[in-house]
């Protein structure tokens, strides 16, 4: 008889978003890399196997890379404009970008532990062309602006997507781009509950890992103030973007990678029409996804216009800002004493 687990048994409320509970569930992850292949491949897969010069090389030299850096000049994404990556962890897709001519790469990473986060990165002499910003509130509160932004398997851990969105949006110069690379997608919510019991590290470690349908993520940057302009979808280039693999793929896959890159170069609004003809087709027959189960999404900052001031019903006084608001709050020792 096979033994089945309830989708309902699972840790939600304490899953946490920490980078050093991240670092030492990596490190735990070595140890039985020792003893199980499995958690090895594991490892490989998120290049975060205990040798880092390994890692980065591997990642380099890998399909993922190389399609990637493929998919930025099919975008026109330009190599002499600033360009952030957020979430990026251990840093090696802004690593493996400097190292091919684009010359103002950030990298805005909270963790700084060696192998999760930015430890190792710093380490590096070749890394010289990555600003490493380990600080949120230093990066929002500086002036800079950014052509373009890429996350990849990132925006899936933030909490609230729209307000992150809207956020970065204001870092952003206009007119610039968004590039969304691998993130995990599901559509009801047994899809759901399946991918938290399945994550190798969620249930066992606690880490927050939470999926949304592919229409979450639009709608969400949507509504912050991008448009989505390029999809790449399930399928290209072997699903190397969403999946790890080296495989180069059928003839067929061959042939359909070929349109698509012909489709991005000429017509990208096509594979977002296909994007949304197939997401409204899939609602009513679920069937192959393709489209709508896109490796990448391409957004564009639009502009969201002005309002009259006289539309501001409750306006500021000309020399209060929001910072100096706040320090005319009472405290909680103010209220306690009250």
């Amino acid at each position: 008889m096979i033994d089945r687990i309830s989708l309902d048994k699972l840790e939600l409320f304490g899953l946490e978003e920490d980078p050093r509970m991240c670092e030492s569930l990596i490190e735990k992850e070595h140890l039985r890399a020792e003893r199980d292949p499995l958690a090895q491949q594991l490892l490989e897969s998120c290049y975060w196997e205990e040798d880092r010069e390994q890692a980065f090389r591997r990642y380099i030299d890998s399909r993922d890379f190389s399609t990637t850096l493929e998919l930025l000049r099919l975008f026109n994404i330009p190599a002499d404009q600033p360009l952030v990556e957020i979430g990026g962890g251990s840093g090696f897709l802004s690593w493996a970008l400097a190292q091919h001519d684009f010359q103002s790469v950030c990298l805005l990473e909270p963790n700084s532990h060696r192998t999760t986060g930015t430890g190792y990165l710093r380490t590096r002499q070749d890394a010289a062309g990555v600003t490493i910003e380990n600080s949120l509130d230093a990066w929002y509160a500086s002036p800079d602006q950014f052509q373009t932004v890429i996350t990849r398997n990132c925006v899936h851990h933030f909490k609230n997507i729209a307000w992150i969105a809207a956020c970065i949006r204001q870092k952003v110069a206009p007119g610039g781009y968004w590039v969304m690379i691998r993130e995990p997608f599901v559509d009801t919510s047994r899809d759901l509950y399946r991918f938290m019991h399945t994550h190798p590290y969620s249930q066992r470690y606690g880490v927050f890992e939470f999926a949304f349908p592919p229409s979450h993520f639009v709608d969400a940057l949507e509504l912050a103030g991008f448009q989505l302009r390029a999809i790449v979808p399930e399928g290209y280039s072997n699903n190397c973007l969403s999946l790890y693999s080296e495989e180069a793929g059928s003839k067929p896959n061959a042939i359909f990678t070929r349109v698509v890159q012909w489709a991005l170069r000429h017509v990208p609004r096509a594979t977002t029409a296909c994007y949304r003809i197939q997401s409204m087709i899939n609602r009513l027959f679920p069937g192959r996804k393709y489209f709508a189960r896109p490796q990448v999404m391409l957004f564009q900052r639009k502009e969201v216009g002005e309002i009259a001031a006289s539309d501001i019903w409750y306006p500021l006084a000309e020399d209060q800002s929001p910072a100096a608001e706040r320090m005319l709050e009472p405290s909680a020792e103010s209220i306690c004493a009250a």
